[in-house]
């Protein structure tokens, strides 16, 4: 075998490239153990009513799927199961409770980050684990998603493990870690459809890397085999997951608002709603990217490239993407700041007499030099990123409440307080509904600003709905549903309100508290 082959998809020339043996030990909870303590005593905002709209939808389905109602044949959703029925187990044994749900995703988060420094430390070495960590830390909006109950940051934890199984496979050859990327990759897309870009970048790096063996055994098996076990358990897979949980008849519902979204011009001329504008932030952080990429290149360390591959090919997903929303960026800035630790490592070598050898300086100089500069201006930026705008000084391990002032608390009591006489209640702000513990109608669990404008749900229908369920409560918040006036004002009235954008409807047959 050539030098050529034996490089071909090299994961690392040090000896962290040697698999699971060194996964082991307090030294790899260090970044994990600081994320969780920072969070819990730093973060009092994590206690907060809503920290996105999506919390509050999500939330509802998973109360719903509780209930024992069932998701797209009674519960309309446009995205897949695996999340909601996540949530609905954690509800059913830990109580139904933001909170509940809150955890669940930070400890998916803890998991992503181990699993992002791990897979660094493991195949470039304990520092470039650390940068990354720093850099995560750092990124736009990452401290906030990783408690809001949301799919995006899920989908990539899952990824981001099967990227974990496929790189050891790529190491040691071993079938159980092609599987089980197969399977993680199934899991992601099973959570969020969008993630599914990354199986055509995982089946060429298979395919690449089984050339270059093939070349050198001549075996066809090292051509053919990988790529199709790999192929085959996530498409079986994923086949499987979407038949059973979802159901072929119930697809359209995972595509038709997205689609249609894409092709709005209400959402083309927002100017807040493209992947520039969520990316206004982070450009330091892919400027490093690019350049960790270039090291990556030049050490030769192929399998890195699937990190490019990764950050680009969503770049370009996005690009045609509409609308894009906070947790859209990740998916470009997850793998980025991995890359950027890369920049950030070297460019600090520069201060170290024992990396300055002729040669390094030759060929890696330059670059690092590079490296440096992006480095020093990102800490300049480092005031102004999120850590140091939401955590707070002294240490609060107390969170400080609902964070929506009093008259909106008072909605959220008035609406416990008809509680027992009420079976459903019909809002565009599901959270009101999840705290107060009561059901909406299965086909409006999910009204969302998107479905509303693609004209998928219009007030006709919504009406419908309402005059079949007779819900006892409606809460209206979010939109301007004039379709409803009439028949609200004839059959309900007005007990709680902050203003005109938060309105709170009892049904007239229900008796004061």
């Amino acid at each position: 075998m050539n030098k050529l082959e034996k490089s071909a998809l090299n994961v690392s020339s040090s000896p962290h490239g040697a698999g699971l043996k060194n996964l082991m030990g307090f030294h790899r909870l260090i970044v994990p153990v600081v994320f969780i303590l920072l969070v819990f005593l730093f973060f009092p905002s994590r206690g907060k009513f809503e920290l996105s709209s999506d919390e509050g939808i999500n939330l509802i389905k998973a109360l719903m799927v509780e209930k024992g109602y069932a998701l797209y044949d009674e519960i309309w959703s446009d995205q897949p199961p695996l999340l909601t029925h996540l949530l609905a187990l954690s509800l059913q044994l830990f109580g139904v409770k933001v909170a509940v749900a809150r955890n669940v995703i930070f400890a998916i988060s803890l998991g992503l980050v181990w699993a992002a420094t791990e897979w660094m430390a493991m195949f470039w070495k304990r520092p470039y684990a650390y940068a990354t960590a720093l850099l995560f830390f750092l990124l736009p909006s990452y401290l906030s998603l990783s408690l809001s109950v949301m799919v995006g940051l899920p989908s990539i934890a899952f990824a981001l493990f099967a990227l974990f199984c496929l790189t050891l496979w790529h190491t040691q050859h071993r079938y159980l870690w092609l599987i089980l990327s197969a399977i993680l990759l199934s899991l992601a897309v099973l959570t969020k459809l969008m993630i599914g870009f990354l199986a055509p970048i995982f089946g060429v790096g298979l395919l690449i890397d089984a050339f270059f063996r093939f070349r050198a055994t001549r075996k066809w098996q090292d051509l053919l085999i990988p790529a199709g076990v790999w192929s085959g358990v996530f498409v079986g897979l994923l086949g499987i997951g979407l038949y059973t949980l979802v159901g072929f008849e119930n697809m359209p519902q995972l595509l038709e608002d997205h689609l249609s979204a894409t092709a709005s011009a209400f959402y083309a001329a927002d100017p807040t709603l493209n992947i520039h504008y969520h990316l206004r932030n982070a450009w330091p952080f892919l400027f490093l990217a690019g350049v960790g990429t270039l090291f990556a290149v030049r050490m030769r360390h192929w399998t890195t490239l699937y990190l490019t591959a990764w950050a680009l090919t969503a770049y370009l997903l996005l690009l045609n993407h509409l609308p894009v929303w906070s947790h859209h960026p990740l998916y470009i800035t997850v793998p980025g700041a991995m890359l950027g630790g890369i920049a950030v490592v070297e460019g600090l070598k520069l201060f170290r007499a024992s990396a300055r050898t002729p040669v390094e300086l030759k060929t890696l100089g330059g670059l690092r030099g590079v490296a440096l500069l992006g480095t020093l201006y990102l800490a300049l930026l480092i005031p102004q990123t999120e850590p140091f705008q939401v955590l707070s000084w002294p240490p609060t391990p107390k969170t400080t409440g609902l964070e929506v002032g009093a008259r909106v608390e008072r909605v959220l009591a008035t609406m416990s307080d008809y509680a027992p006489q009420t079976n459903w209640v019909f809002t565009d702000s599901p959270m009101f509904a999840f705290r107060a513990r009561l059901a909406v109608p299965p086909e409006l669990a999910v009204t969302t600003d998107k479905r509303i404008r693609t004209g998928l749900l219009t007030d006709a229908q919504i009406l419908d709905i309402i005059i079949a369920y007779q819900p006892e409560q409606v809460l209206l918040g979010r939109f301007t549903l004039p379709g409803l006036d009439e028949y609200l004002a004839e059959n309900y009235r007005i007990v709680a309100r902050k203003e005109d954008f938060l309105i709170l409807y009892i049904r007239n047959d229900l008796k004061t508290p």
